[in-house]
């Protein structure tokens, strides 16, 4: 059957359009991501992956950017985002998380530590956040509502 859009169509990866995988490893926060991203910007094409692994093995389609779901009570989060820089070197990585700020300093450093650019952001749409990364990196993203501004 073959991947598919959020549109049911097949995946096409020569369309001009802003092509997305996203990593996530619960299914409902992964079709959560996709319709809230489709909402916010309909040229963003989304395509699901339950691991880095699955994701990986797409390596010749040429995403925009990746966006990795980072759960706080799951063991191998490092490793994880290690394999997606590995396996995409010049994408960049979208690691989102929702974790107090002291906890966000510790994942920054650890992320630093295994040598992956690392920067904090506060976009407004996830569209603008993805339409404006340079390449390549690791964005860190915290959704936690005491962000600083």
């Amino acid at each position: 059957m073959g991947i598919r859009d959020r549109n049911g169509l097949p995946y096409d990866p020569l369309k001009p359009r802003i092509q997305v995988a996203l990593v996530d490893d619960f299914l409902l926060t992964r079709e959560a991501l996709i319709e809230a991203i489709a909402v916010a910007d309909g040229s963003i094409d989304c395509l699901p992956f339950s691991t880095p692994a699955e994701c990986a093995r797409h390596l010749s389609w040429k995403f925009d950017a990746i966006v990795y779901y980072y759960r706080e009570c799951r063991d191998g989060n490092l490793d994880d985002i290690a394999a997606l820089r590995m396996s995409f070197p010049k994408t960049p990585v979208v690691v989102l998380c929702h974790i107090d700020m002291h906890k966000l300093g510790v994942l920054k450093a650890a992320v630093g530590r295994a040598d992956l650019n690392c920067t904090v952001l506060r976009p407004r749409t996830m569209a603008d956040l993805l339409k404006s990364l340079p390449r390549p990196q690791t964005v860190l993203i915290a959704t936690n509502q005491n962000f600083p501004k």
